[in-house]
């Protein structure tokens, strides 16, 4: 069963904390160098991308609720994104489209697969009880975001330490390190304006902004390349 720590009676006005889950991209591209940035920025977001496209098609159900400290947002039904039947299904569908899509090597397509997968336990800390297993109950959630300021510096602290690993990695130039380091503190500029703007007007204008933000990311990652213009 799921269990949630106590809220507290501060009250955020955070539309979302995410960049923590851009801490296993980082991780993974230190691991397996030679899977491109930008897919692993994006398979590490691919659940909630998936999850703005079901909110916006009504086929996932969530509703805004400004009294809730931290993420004002009730997840009330997303069992085809947020399920971890449903995290361990997308991550093999990332595995799949890597290795026979793109073409790249087993390593490769390993570290797009994980990086999906890490989604659903990243979440598990910081979610109310509201991430299931299958369909229904039980819900998982710890519920870190019902106390947002020390939620929102564990993960700004995690992301940084993961890039930290990867600068380090011998494989990166010091020109790729230079843009990493940019990417990663472009992430921390977003989520704290982010984190302390106004709550959305609605779920659809959340879902729809939030969509074209995990897109834009990869976008932005792919854009980070050592000398001679090969992609990272």
């Amino acid at each position: 069963m799921g269990s949630s720590l106590t809220p507290e009676i501060e009250q955020a006005t955070s539309p979302a904390v995410f960049v923590g889950h851009y801490g296993a991209a980082f991780l993974a591209k230190r691991v397996q160098p030679r899977a491109p940035l930008w897919a692993l920025l994006l398979a590490a977001m691919w659940v909630d991308v998936m999850w703005a496209v079901f909110i916006l098609i009504g086929l996932e159900r969530a509703r805004l609720d400004p009294s809730l400290p931290g993420f004002p947002v009730e997840l009330e039904h997303m069992p085809f994104t947020h399920s971890l039947v449903a995290t361990v299904a997308w991550a093999g569908f990332g595995f799949l489209v890597a290795r026979h899509g793109f073409g790249w090597s087993r390593g490769v397509a390993v570290a797009i697969g994980a990086a999906v997968a890490s989604h659903w336990f990243h979440d598990l800390p910081v979610h109310r009880p509201d991430l299931p297993l299958v369909w229904g109950e039980p819900k998982l959630g710890l519920g870190l975001w019902n106390y947002p300021i020390p939620e929102l510096a564990l993960e700004i602290a995690w992301l940084l330490a993961t890039v930290v690993l990867l600068v380090r990695s011998a494989a990166l130039d010091e020109a790729t390190r230079t843009r990493i380091w940019r990417l990663a503190l472009g992430l921390v500029v977003l989520q704290v304006v982010t984190a302390f703007g106004p709550v959305p007007p609605g779920i659809t204008p959340l879902a729809a902004t939030a969509l074209l933000t995990f897109l834009a990311i990869p976008w932005i990652g792919s854009r980070v390349s050592s000398n001679g213009g090969r992609r990272v």
